[in-house]
């Protein structure tokens, strides 16, 4: 992944050595409180966030021109993001630390991502959301002329400049950009553990309890939609079709941090953290999402059964999710 440059500013890839730094920023309250995530509570757990949440593509550190860290820049697409994306679509998210606030780094930081989406990406459209409180994320909108954003509504971006790859866009000659609003409920459980995780007896079933609804989720459901890059891949199109996991359990669950559950199966893979917003989707989904995982299976010609699975050569291995 290539490392963006501006007057100011470099936005690079994550690495594991920036752990320090990022929790130097993040363990401030006030910006978990505007991003809809809780403080860091170690420099252990910004490592673990950094591994498993920011080392992927399209993810940047934002930083001085020391390579001081000062806060973080990505985009999210439509199987990640809690928007209505469609495809060619992405969320836009960012923040920064609380004393590098009204100096005009967001607005900077926001211009270099939102060229490298259209110009170098070729996406169509950019989405962002914010929090009411989000008071630099409306400061950056408003230096780019963009109306500030509203209580869980989301900011629409629409390049102006021709692309050869798309139609091109008709706007007002005033802005760079042609903006909407739409309107986007933020249900609380995306960002809130379960009331209750609980393992079934015979650990082939994972039970989480939310204020409003129980939701049993079978060992081999979580285990085909692990969040891992060994199942997503790293980059869009690169998801593997899990294949032969029925009849596989939950061998051990460990909490990461105070945002995610690492859960062990019995294959050995332990290498996907399930953030609450994941589990909560898979929870609400799983009417959806396991046809749709089955469909899959059915026509890739391949089977849920292992011993089944051992003798069959898979057709088609691309995957969605």
């Amino acid at each position: 992944m290539e490392t963006l440059r501006t007057a100011r500013l470099i936005l690079r890839p994550w690495t594991l050595a920036d752990a320090a730094m990022l929790y130097a920023q993040a363990q401030n309250p006030k910006i978990g409180a505007m991003c809809g995530w809780l403080p860091h509570k170690s420099v252990a757990e910004s490592r673990e966030i950094i591994e498993h949440i920011l080392l992927k593509p399209h993810s940047f550190a934002i930083c001085l021109a020391d390579n001081q860290l000062i806060g973080s820049i990505g985009l999210l697409f439509p199987n990640d993001s809690n928007l209505p994306l469609a495809a060619g679509e992405a969320e836009i998210g960012y923040w920064l630390g609380e004393s590098f606030w009204g100096k005009g780094y967001a607005t900077e930081a926001l211009q270099a991502m939102i060229a490298y989406s259209f110009e170098k990406l070729r996406l169509s459209r950019l989405l962002a959301g914010a929090y009411q409180e989000h008071t630099p994320l409306t400061k950056s909108a408003g230096k780019m002329r963009l109306p500030p954003p509203a209580n869980h509504r989301a900011l629409l971006f629409q390049a102006h400049w021709r692309n050869p790859h798309r139609p091109a866009i008709r706007i007002s000659r005033r802005s760079r950009f042609q903006v909407a609003s739409i309107t986007q409920q933020r249900n609380p459980m995306l960002h809130q553990p379960p009331q209750q995780i609980r393992l079934q007896a015979d650990r082939q079933g994972l039970i989480l309890v939310y204020p409003d609804a129980e939701y049993t989720l079978p060992a081999e459901y979580l285990r085909v939609y692990s969040p891992s890059a060994e199942v997503r891949g790293h980059g869009r199109g690169q998801a593997k079709l899990q294949t032969g996991k029925a009849g596989i359990s939950i061998t051990d669950l460990q909490p990461a941090g105070n945002y995610a559950l690492k859960i062990t199966f019995s294959d050995g893979h332990d290498s996907g953290l399930y953030s609450w917003g994941y589990l909560y989707e898979l929870a609400s989904g799983y009417d959806t999402m396991w046809p749709d995982y089955l469909s899959r299976l059915e026509a890739a010609g391949a089977s849920r059964n292992p011993a089944a699975q051992a003798n069959t050569t898979i057709k088609e291995k691309k995957c969605p999710h």
